[in-house]
Parts: C-alpha cells; sequence; structure tokens
C-alpha cells in the first residue's frame, strides 16, 4: 500500500511540475463550504459539526471530526484545477480505496448537471495532485467532494496564475438530514462523491446533509440535540445496522419522540436495514441480523400504532439486490450497491418530500 501511495505521489507531482504556467493556491475555506449539518464551526471548517458544542461519545466524535459529504462549491475560469491538502494520521481501511477514505473528488455543472471531472489521489498525510487539467478557459461551477473518513486539516486549492476562482452560492436548497451508519457515511463507494446523499443532492438539488456515523449510529441519548440543531426539513434515521436488536427495541420509539416533540411538522423516515450478505452462510449474523430487521419493525408498528404524526417507515431488506454484487465485504455498499439502493428509497423518499411541497 506505501508503493501504491508514493507511486501516486510521484505521479501528481510530475503532472504538476509538467503543467503550463504557475499555480495559484487560494485556501478552500475562502469558497462556499456545503454540507454542515450545525453551522460551520468556529474552529476547523473541515469538521462536520463543531464537536466543542456537544458533548458526544469518543466514537462519534471521531467520526463527525471527517468532512463526509462536505464539499467546497465555487467558480473557476483556470483550465487547471490542483490541490494541496492535509489530512491527520489514520490507517487505510481495506474496504476503502485512497481515494475515498483521504481524497478528493471534483464535479462540474453542464447543462445543468453535474458532471464528473477528476480527483485528488492521496499519497501518505500531505497530499499534492492535479484534479483537473486542459479544459477551455470558460467559467465553470466546481463541488469538490472531501475525504469520507479522514480528518481534514488543510486544504488549498490550486488555479492557473491569470485566471480567477470565486465563491459560488450553494447549489442545493432545503436540508434533509440523514443520520446513519457507515453506510450513510459513505462507505465503501469508490469516490466521496458516491457516497449516496451527496448522489441524491446532485440528482435532485436538494441537500442531502450526511450526519453517517461509522459504526456508532445507534440513538445514543447525545444525539438528540445535534439533530433538532441541524433544522430539518426532513430527518432521515437511516442508523438500523449499528444497534443491537435489544438497543433497536429500547432506543427507537423514545428517539422519535424527542424528535417529533421538538420538531413539529417535520417528516421522520426510519429506514430499515440493508441485508447484509454476511448472513449468506453465517447463521450467528443471520439471526442477530433478523432480530435486528424484526426490532426494528416492531418499533415502526408502535409508533404507528401510537398515531405520531409525520411519521414514515421504509422497509425492507433487498436495498442492495440479490445478486451478491452490490456490495465490498459483504455489509457495505460498492458503487453498484449505492445505486440499487438509491433506486429502491429515492422514489419513496420524494414522495413524502412532495407532500410538504419540498421539490
Amino acid at each position: 500500500m506505501k508503493k501504491f501511495l508514493l507511486l501516486a505521489l510521484v505521479f501528481s507531482l510530475a503532472a504538476l511540475q509538467s503543467s503550463e504556467g504557475q499555480i495559484r493556491y487560494v485556501q478552500a475555506s475562502d469558497f462556499t463550504l456545503v454540507g454542515h449539518a450545525v453551522n460551520r464551526p468556529s474552529g476547523n471548517p473541515y469538521h462536520r459539526i463543531d464537536t466543542a458544542r456537544f458533548s458526544l461519545p469518543s466514537g462519534v466524535e471521531k467520526q463527525y471530526l471527517c468532512p463526509a459529504g462536505l464539499a467546497v462549491a465555487f467558480r473557476t475560469n483556470s483550465p487547471q484545477i490542483t490541490a494541496r491538502w492535509s489530512t491527520t494520521p489514520r490507517s487505510l481501511y481495506a474496504n476503502m480505496t485512497p481515494i475515498a477514505q483521504r481524497g478528493l473528488d471534483l464535479y462540474i455543472r453542464r447543462d445543468g448537471e453535474w458532471v464528473w471531472a477528476g480527483v485528488g489521489t492521496p499519497s501518505e498525510n500531505t497530499h499534492e495532485a492535479v484534479v483537473v487539467q486542459k479544459m477551455d478557459s470558460s467559467w465553470k461551477e466546481c463541488l469538490l467532494y472531501l475525504p469520507l473518513f479522514a480528518e481534514l486539516t488543510s486544504l488549498e486549492i490550486g488555479i492557473d496564475e491569470g485566471f480567477s476562482a470565486v465563491p459560488m452560492d450553494d447549489p442545493f436548497r432545503h436540508r434533509v438530514v440523514i443520520y446513519g451508519s457507515s453506510i450513510a457515511h459513505g462507505a465503501s463507494g469508490s469516490r466521496s462523491g458516491m457516497a449516496y446523499p451527496a448522489r441524491l443532492s446532485r440528482s435532485s438539488g436538494i441537500h442531502f446533509i450526511n450526519l453517517g456515523c461509522s459504526g456508532n449510529g445507534k440513538m445514543q441519548r447525545e444525539m438528540w440535540d445535534v439533530l433538532v440543531e441541524s433544522k430539518p426539513d426532513m430527518l432521515i434515521l437511516d442508523c438500523m445496522p449499528n444497534p443491537s436488536a435489544k438497543e433497536i427495541a429500547e432506543r427507537t420509539v423514545p428517539f422519535v419522540h424527542y424528535l417529533r416533540d421538538r420538531l413539529p411538522g417535520v417528516p421522520i423516515v426510519l429506514i430499515q436495514t440493508t441485508g447484509r450478505e454476511t448472513v449468506n452462510f453465517n447463521h450467528y449474523f443471520a439471526n442477530m441480523e433478523a432480530e435486528k430487521r424484526a426490532a426494528a419493525r416492531e418499533a415502526a408498528r408502535i409508533l404507528k400504532e401510537e398515531k405520531v404524526p409525520d411519521f414514515y417507515f421504509i422497509d425492507g431488506e433487498d436495498f442492495l439486490g440479490l445478486d451478491h454484487l452490490g456490495t465490498c465485504d459483504g455489509t457495505h455498499p460498492n458503487d453498484l450497491g449505492f445505486d440499487r439502493m438509491i433506486n429502491k428509497i429515492a422514489p419513496k423518499i420524494f414522495k413524502i418530500l412532495s407532500r410538504y411541497g419540498i421539490r
């Protein structure tokens, strides 16, 4: 893996050195940052929430230091876009590409559609790369997604000398907050822009804010105020993969009641856990997952029986398909799995949103 990262760094530096003209770097934080759940943090602007404002379990805080779902929005007429960035040391995940974990992912809007343009390939902890080059000098709207699973400590965007880059208005409207597990967080898409909240945002123009919390989306009491202060137009709870069946049974109903009381009129959508391929031959996991799905259905039944207003449940077990091609490791969706998941849940989500005039 270190050999791969070294080769990537050599390639990136060679590309930089061979580019025509000089490169001028600007702080990415001077541009528009989209995706924060609760305002922009007063400290590191690339944290998803200001963790100093909330008393969070250490595992939750660690994941919210990662800028998953955050993106830099800017306009430029530069024929080339480069980047320099730093991430804190973190082991590479076996089920995650280095580009997704600590790289960058660029999209440029063309004819009203966000089109993939290039990636920032990471090296070790300090990175420098050409993201895209040899473009024309027309003005372009850019959306640069930040790493999924590494804390970002600095980011500069480079443009060719003699050209300009300026902040762009947030391209998304409304606020759909997704609180979830590593799947909502983005594991295991190939790039950060392939996480399903990001894909839903680009395809719809509605802002799906990523509060996925890998391994730690367990409906802890400490999350209540974070979600309330996120001021969502819709709240999606896609956290069923993380808690045990016992935790689902004990926490789901009071969790929804607390949010319902403090977010009147806001639709709350509970999504069933995805089917895991690990259950195919492992009887322990098969029983555990069956118990979790049953607990989620029972919690949804209780909430509906209580006639909790504006509560919805999206059930199902085959979000990722049944042909064994939809996951990276038996649990986390690959790009195909995310595509299938979106095809299953998006029509239901948008149907609910339309009932509230959100389009």
